[in-house]
């Protein structure tokens, strides 16, 4: 049987579905392993939870699942991926520094929004958790970093989103495949904490698949991305030198506002010099009329999932 060249709606169902699901799946079985563990060797389970030997495997389990989600859909739809990520593209100099340039601006043009955005919530009493899963003493801990923490996941959640979820729902329009891949991409991430910055930067990341039809420049954005603030943190940490909490003035709160609008402005150009990738495939006639179900199970799944994390940052449960 002859392979497909694009993902369609129920292929996008199927990846986002397997992209809540099986995280949410690794994490409840290492959970019941470690406690079965803990009672037998009475083990410290609080102990064992701060140790970085259990953060690194933990930090595994989203690109693991993102991934085993990626073939999975590839083989249960059959689709000829490389043509489908457009990974036979040519990959360009100029469209790969137009990227970093998009990555800078994101990370540095973003950040007093973000900054303002979670100001706020902590006001009202939300306690998220913004700190890096893993220490930053000394370059051997940055490359870890960069590799559990930016590269991995920067490719997995890139083939599944952009690769999958995207481009399966482009047959109900360009505008609504980057909005909503950005709007499933956001609640992935779970928790109030993750929810302007994925969003944004998701829409941003569609409209580069869109321009250039070649998964690798999303990847390259979401990985320095990572990257960048990961290495920020390193330096500040190095230095000593630790930026203050967003203060509610006026200026900050205009300068911030100001900032997102002139950043978006701003990468909204670059994307329009990106060079073109060659067409996608044209797509034949799409015979899915009725409701995608895996994407509402999907959905209601990720609901449930944030609304925990919200209820937990807020207190509410323990």
């Amino acid at each position: 049987m002859d392979k497909k060249l694009h993902y369609t709606r129920y292929d996008a169902g199927l990846g986002f579905l397997n992209s809540i699901f099986l995280p949410a799946l690794f994490a409840i079985v290492i959970y019941f392993l470690i406690g079965f563990l803990s009672a037998i060797f009475k083990w410290d389970t609080s102990t064992i939870n701060e140790s970085v030997w259990y953060k690194i495997p933990i930090l595994l389990v989203s690109p693991i699942s993102f991934f085993l989600s990626f073939v999975f859909v590839n083989k249960s739809s059959n689709v000829d991926y490389p043509k489908a990520l457009g990974l036979y593209n040519k990959v360009k100099a100029q469209n790969i520094i137009l990227c970093i340039a998009i990555s800078v601006i994101c990370i540095f043009g973003f950040m007093y929004f973000v900054d303002l955005f979670d100001a706020t919530v902590a006001t009202l009493g939300y306690k998220g958790n913004y700190d890096l899963p893993l220490p930053l003493d000394n370059v051997w801990w940055l490359l870890l970093n960069i590799v559990l923490v930016a590269l991995l996941p920067a490719l997995g959640e890139e083939i599944v989103f952009r690769g999958v979820i995207f481009n399966g729902l482009r047959d109900k329009g360009n505008k609504f495949a980057v909005f909503a891949s950005a709007g499933l991409f956001m609640l992935m991430h779970g928790g109030i904490e993750q929810t302007v910055y994925p969003f944004i930067v998701g829409c941003i990341l569609g409209m580069v698949m869109l321009k250039t039809n070649n998964i690798i420049y999303p990847m390259i954005i979401h990985f320095l991305n990572n990257a960048i603030v990961i290495i920020y943190n390193f330096v500040q940490l190095q230095t000593g030198f630790i930026t203050t909490n967003f203060e509610f003035t006026a200026y900050n709160i205009l300068f911030a506002i100001l900032m997102l609008i002139l950043s978006i402005l701003m990468i909204c150009i670059i994307v329009k010099l990106l060079m073109k990738g060659r067409k996608p495939v044209e797509r034949e006639k799409n015979n899915e009329n009725g409701v995608n179900k895996l994407m509402i199970v999907g959905v209601i799944c990720g609901v449930i999932i944030w609304i925990s994390n919200v209820i937990y940052g807020f207190g509410l449960i323990k």
